[in-house]
């Protein structure tokens, strides 16, 4: 009797913990659009950014979807911050470090809460991969993250924060 009860409180916490890690890799996953940006200070230092007139970003979580590989998740930030005048000028005034090309994957850029603008400012290459056209700046992050970039395009600074 004491087996057989054994046996079913390990089939229970084992089916918890399966179902407790489909929904924790369920809410990563989804991406809910904030529009906080003290929240945002957590993963960029913004401080030496003007504030800008509106706040949207998203943390999504970089695991392959039905993994079963144990461990920790690297995860990206992706912010974008609106201005109300050309960013062009606050590149050159926040002094950044500019960086390598930057190249992305189509799936970074799929979300709908993106202006046109930002897409339009990405040109494909022949690895089927997006290339922004303009300058990339090495972005100010904040630990967990360790590789970003900033981006400046019309009214808005883009900026990219992942865990790798």
């Amino acid at each position: 009797m004491k087996r057989m009860f054994l046996l079913w409180m390990i089939v229970i916490i084992l089916s918890a913990c399966g179902l407790f890690e489909t929904q924790r890799t369920n809410m990563m996953s989804q991406s809910t659009v904030h529009t906080d940006i003290d929240s945002l200070f957590r993963w960029f230092d913004l401080s030496r950014f003007p504030e800008p007139l509106q706040v949207q970003w998203v943390q999504k979580s970089m695991a392959q979807a039905g993994s079963e590989l144990p461990g920790p998740t690297d995860y990206y930030v992706l912010a974008l911050l609106t201005y109300d005048e050309p960013t062009a000028t606050l590149a050159t005034q926040l002094n950044l470090p500019s960086r390598q090309d930057v190249y992305v994957e189509d799936s970074l850029l799929t979300d709908s809460w993106l202006p046109d603008e930002i897409l339009t400012a990405f040109e494909r290459t022949p690895e089927n991969y997006l290339r922004y056209t303009g300058t990339a700046y090495t972005a100010l992050l904040q630990p967990p993250l360790g590789y970003g970039y900033v981006l400046f395009i019309d009214h808005y600074v883009l900026i990219y924060g992942a865990t790798l």
